[in-house]
């Protein structure tokens, strides 16, 4: 098994001025002057309150085998769903990762929202940018160590997303080191702090790397929903 763990700076993770614009459903350049400053001003102190860290586990070769769900050692461990196990198809192995920005940034995000509504979704807006950029950095060296072995991998997948079950996150958790305690699962399978993301990428020599299918899923509330628009 191969563990590993990161703390990430966030200069590195910090996106730039037009994706923030985009994904407040702006189309840049804007000439909203004050929405602008906003921007920058968040970006300056966002530093403060940001303890980026991630880590993943790839599980041991030949423990995973994908039918209609996803096993291990010949039990069930997830059941995602066709749309997931379409795109699983030949992985031999299974990676399983987590990332946050941190409880500070939940305190400075929900203590902006009784003071500045536009600032609380600006700040709201650059930490999912944020948190799936960690997730980008994690995803880009577990291929890096797929490589060394002959492998190829998946898209990433997570739990409430492409319709699989977010209850399925207990089993992801129980999966993880436990030095991986940044993050707390709620009994309602919520994660806290709140800009954290988890969850799977399939490993083996025979995968097929495949776009998401936002196309055929009717979760609109996804990220990926508007960069994947339908048709596209």
């Amino acid at each position: 098994m191969i563990i590993q763990s990161y703390n990430f700076p966030t200069e590195k993770l910090l996106p730039d001025v037009p994706l923030i614009l985009t994904e407040m459903g702006y189309r840049p350049p804007l000439k909203d002057h004050f929405l602008s400053s906003q921007i920058d001003e968040v970006i300056n102190i966002i530093p403060e309150f940001t303890n980026a860290q991630a880590g993943f586990i790839i599980l041991p070769k030949d423990t995973i085998s994908i039918e209609k769900k996803i096993m291990m050692h010949n039990q069930e461990l997830f059941n995602p769903g066709r749309i997931i196990i379409d795109q699983m198809q030949n992985a031999t192995n299974l990676a399983v990762f987590i990332a946050t920005l941190g409880v500070n940034y939940d305190l400075f995000s929900h203590s902006n929202k009784h003071l500045d509504l536009l600032r609380a979704y600006v700040i709201d807006t650059i930490g999912s940018l944020m948190v799936e950029k960690a997730v980008d950095l994690l995803e880009q060296n577990i291929n890096d160590l797929a490589l060394i072995e002959k492998q190829k991998c998946t898209s990433r997948y997570s739990p409430g997303y492409c319709q699989w079950d977010v209850e399925e996150q207990r089993q992801l958790f129980q999966l993880l080191p436990a030095e991986f305690n940044w993050v707390t699962l709620h009994p309602s399978c919520l994660m806290t702090p709140l800009k954290s993301v988890s969850g799977i990428i399939g490993l083996g020599k025979n995968v097929v790397k495949s776009e998401y299918q936002c196309s055929i899923c009717q979760m609109t509330s996804c990220f990926r929903h508007n960069r994947y628009p339908k048709g596209e």
